[in-house]
């Protein structure tokens, strides 16, 4: 596993690949988590 800072332009731009593990791949957001994240991304 590699740490740095990226923008969210590097992170969706295609140029990385993201392993999500198993144990992590049933977890799904609702509407109100995926607006309190871009919330907290904005402010």
């Amino acid at each position: 596993m590699q740490t740095g800072k990226s923008t969210i332009k590097t992170i969706f731009d295609g140029s990385k690949i993201f392993n999500v593990p198993i144990y992590q791949r049933s977890y799904s957001w609702r509407k109100e988590n995926l607006q309190d994240f871009l919330s907290d991304l904005i402010n």
